[in-house]
């Protein structure tokens, strides 16, 4: 019989205090992808980086122009000279791959590197909206499979996340 009192009365504690909690819901996606923050980071690293892809474009389109001689004119080549182009256009795409594969490397540490500070930002914003506007918690859309419309905040954050300086 203490049990089930016990078991009770928890049960009404607990729903007493969830009906005092103030929740929000938040679209984070939607708040951080269409910010103008995003579109300059995304942008910023593109420029960065867009001469070592004009780079290896290039790379490629010398490569592509040989292959196509090679597969044009191979019926008509020396054995000698046909080998040399074979290998010549092996140790290019070789080159090529090593260079692709640098550059993936890069662009991803230097976009998450970047990303992530954007994102510690973005905490802290969600963060001191919570304690102005007293929320004891706010949860992601993506975990909430229904939250009256009341209760989403995404317009307010992507409002606030638009001012941080990056």
């Amino acid at each position: 019989m203490k049990k089930i009192l016990l078991a009770s009365t928890l049960l009404l504690s607990s729903m007493t205090y969830a009906a005092e909690l103030n929740i929000a819901v938040v679209d984070m996606n939607e708040a951080v992808q269409k910010s103008p923050n995003m579109l300059r980071i995304q942008k910023r690293l593109d420029e960065s980086f867009s001469s070592r892809h004009s780079d290896i474009m290039k790379k490629i389109n010398v490569a592509t122009t040989k292959n196509e001689e090679l597969i044009k004119n191979s019926s008509v080549m020396a054995p000698k000279d046909r080998d040399a182009l074979v290998q010549e256009l092996s140790a290019m795409q070789k080159e090529i791959d090593s260079l692709q594969s640098k550059f993936q490397e890069d662009y991803h540490a230097k976009r998450n590197t970047t990303l992530k500070k954007f994102y510690d930002k973005v905490s802290q914003v969600t963060q001191q909206l919570a304690k102005e506007k007293g929320y004891d918690l706010i949860l992601s859309t993506v975990t909430v499979p229904f939250a009256d419309k009341h209760l989403d905040i995404t317009a307010d954050l992507a409002k606030r996340i638009q001012s941080i300086k990056d």
